[in-house]
């Protein structure tokens, strides 16, 4: 993969609001573009699935960065589980675990969280105190994933309750990651 990529985003359930990250990246960078589900309040893994495939196919012949939050990272993971057809790959940010005791019923029909190793490469970033997935099973996600792994001490969810708005230092880790594929993203200033 070389080059500028197209950057896809896709939030997670009930998609993400104004002040979220993802809203203020696609705001910033105007070739941030959001995979926009038919249905953010009753997600369809088929159907949320089926429309991931279809922004991807359309994105080509540029190599694509996801960038999932929540259900959004979940969805790309099981999307990745078998090989895909374009040059791809995804940054997961606070995958939510439809396993976990207590997940919203929402999330239940995205279970089980995919087991085995993604086909593109993968940023994994997540926080130690996420109410929707516990660090220790963030770990053993991130490396059944075969995932590259960042911790981010003390930041809840990673969204706009936890005090994650414009997030420049998330924006820093996918510039990086980025980076180190072979694709050029801009500078946050």
């Amino acid at each position: 993969m070389s080059g500028e990529p197209c950057v896809l985003t896709l939030p997670g359930w009930t998609s993400s609001g104004t002040d979220h990250w993802q809203s203020q990246w696609e705001r910033r960078f105007p070739a941030i573009t959001r995979i926009a589900q038919r249905d953010w309040d009753t997600p369809d893994p088929r159907e949320w699935l089926d429309t991931l495939e279809r922004a991807v196919a359309t994105a080509r012949p540029a190599p694509v960065l996801l960038l999932g939050h929540s259900l959004g990272a979940l969805s790309i993971a099981h999307w990745a589980q078998h090989p895909v057809p374009h040059a791809v790959a995804a940054v997961l940010v606070a995958p939510a675990d439809p396993d976990l005791p207590g997940a919203p019923a929402a999330l239940h029909p995205f279970g089980p969280a995919p087991s085995g190793p993604l086909t593109i490469p993968a940023l994994l970033i997540v926080s130690d105190n996420d109410p929707y997935l516990p660090i220790g099973r963030a770990r053993e996600l991130g490396h059944a994933w075969g995932a590259e792994q960042v911790e981010v001490p003390g930041a809840g969810h990673l969204n706009t309750a936890s005090g994650h708005g414009a997030w420049p230092e998330g924006w820093a880790l996918v510039r990086d990651f980025a980076a180190r594929l072979g694709l050029a993203l801009p500078p946050w200033g």
